[in-house]
């Protein structure tokens, strides 16, 4: 038996949950908690072929608001875990733990991937190169009775995409980053319910102008079946708005592969926010 407490297996446990509690079913529509105010000046556009595109060597088509992306290309996927050294404390509480048939060690994994594309319009394009590394501590015992158990201690996670307009600056690129370092002594799972998924942060920038990334919940469910809305039961990170300086500028919904647009927002960060959404649409950890 082998028990992996990581990020990714939290989240199906919490959805089965959400489901028994709440009575979720496939009429139940999750939607985006969007400003009213922002929607009112805005308008959303739906994206075509977000899903489906994570393995290596895929070829995947993006389509959305006059954009398209029909070279989307991935790379391998690498991922180690190695055992960590330890000092000479732990190194006899090692020994003795193995008297008692328990093998404890402390394991350090990490997991790379990198995908590129190139996001075009009837003006221009936009070469965009995307890299994301998770690395996580865990603890792990191993028994002949219980098998292998793993306790997550921590995790971090980086995502980084480098944004080339080629009719704007094409030398001028906007790199943009998002990320979060989680800390989990009780396990990733005890830590998921008490304070919710992590949260990642970021920004784009290319060094003159910075566009602010911030996360947007999910707050509310609807059932199409009998037209009732509810609130979502848990903290649910559910998409991102890119705000530049007090204003949002768009908002991209990872759910349902939604990008909302600032109605009065002009093109040269309209392409450069819409290769970004474009990127988080498309990662593997999304």
């Amino acid at each position: 038996m082998k028990i992996n407490n990581s990020l990714l297996a939290t989240i199906p446990v919490l959805l089965c949950a959400v489901i028994a509690t709440t009575g979720c079913s496939s009429s139940m529509k999750i939607s985006l908690d969007v400003p009213e105010r922002f929607s009112e000046q805005a308008t959303r556009h739906h994206v075509e072929g977000a899903k489906g595109s994570g393995f290596t060597g895929a070829k995947s088509n993006l389509r959305f608001a006059g954009y398209y992306a029909d070279d989307v290309k991935r790379g391998w996927t690498f991922s180690k875990s190695v055992i960590d050294k330890t000092g000479f404390s732990e190194a006899m509480e090692q020994t003795v733990l193995i008297n008692f048939g328990i093998e404890k060690n402390k394991i350090t994994s990490s997991q790379n991937d990198k995908y590129q594309f190139t996001l075009k319009d009837d003006k221009g394009s936009a070469f965009v190169f995307c890299q994301e590394q998770t690395t996580s501590s865990s603890t792990r015992i191993s028994t002949r009775y219980t098998g292998e158990i793993n306790t997550m201690k921590g995790q971090r996670y980086n995502f980084a995409a480098t944004i080339f307009p080629t009719d704007i600056n094409p030398s001028a690129g906007w790199m943009l980053e998002l990320g979060y370092d989680l800390n989990t002594p009780g396990g990733m799972l005890a830590t998921v319910i008490r304070d919710g998924l992590p949260v990642e942060k970021g920004f784009i920038t290319n060094k003159a102008d910075t566009i602010t990334v911030k996360p947007v919940y999910v707050k509310r469910t609807k059932n199409y079946e009998t037209g009732k809305a509810g609130n979502f039961p848990i903290t649910l990170l559910g998409g991102y708005e890119f705000r530049i300086g007090e204003g949002v500028a768009a908002i991209v919904d990872v759910i349902n592969d939604n990008i909302w647009f600032y109605n009065g927002l002009g093109r040269d960060y309209k392409i450069v926010i819409a290769a970004a959404a474009s990127a988080i649409l498309l990662r593997r950890e999304r």
